[in-house]
């Protein structure tokens, strides 16, 4: 009899071991991303200049994000970043944020931030009072996400600030790029309101 049992106990404890080893293999790759925490860090960084560069109430331009692989946001990424960082900038520094669609009035790629129109008259109806923008890119590495945010003055395109951070490149960031598993992107086309 009791070799039974010992050969049970025996015969139990690899099937012990290897379920709990599964269980934390899982957990690695589904661990948690926040979005919240990441744009909070940057935003921080930048804090000290955006005291004293922007003055309270006054209005800034912030378009969506952009993954610089592109320079383009067909994702839900960059609109949940580019709306993290208005929520910060409205609740914390009590700025008035101007929303424009980024396509139809600035472009940024290789050459940087660019408006795209030439008329000063268009460019300031449709920014407003803005002189500020918080511009924010990202890019991919193969096992990180860097995340970049800028304080530029927009009629001169001088980059007054940066802030970079990075996080670990988890399956929730790629659900949100619209990356996942095939590599396929999945385009999504934000709302601008």
């Amino acid at each position: 009899m009791k070799r039974i049992l010992f050969f049970i106990f025996v015969l139990s404890i690899p099937f012990i071991f290897t379920s709990c080893a599964q269980k934390t293999q899982k957990s690695v790759k589904e661990s948690a991303f926040s979005a919240q925490q990441l744009v909070y860090a940057l935003v921080t960084d930048l804090s000290p200049n955006i005291r004293d560069v922007i003055s309270e109430h006054e209005t800034v331009v912030i378009p969506d994000f952009v993954n610089t692989s592109n320079y383009q946001n067909k994702s839900q990424l960059g609109f949940l970043l580019s709306s993290m960082v208005k929520n910060i900038a409205i609740s914390r520094y009590n700025l008035e944020v101007r929303e424009v669609a980024l396509r139809q009035n600035f472009a940024i790629g290789p050459g940087g931030f660019n408006t795209l129109s030439r008329n000063p008259s268009t460019l300031s109806k449709d920014i407003g009072e803005a002189r500020y923008a918080l511009v924010g890119t990202y890019s991919f590495t193969d096992v990180k996400m860097h995340v970049f945010l800028q304080i530029i003055d927009v009629y001169s395109g001088n980059v007054i600030s940066t802030s970079q951070k990075e996080t670990k490149l988890v399956d929730t960031i790629l659900k949100l790029e619209g990356i996942y598993q095939t590599n396929q992107p999945v385009i999504y086309e934000p709302i601008v309101l």
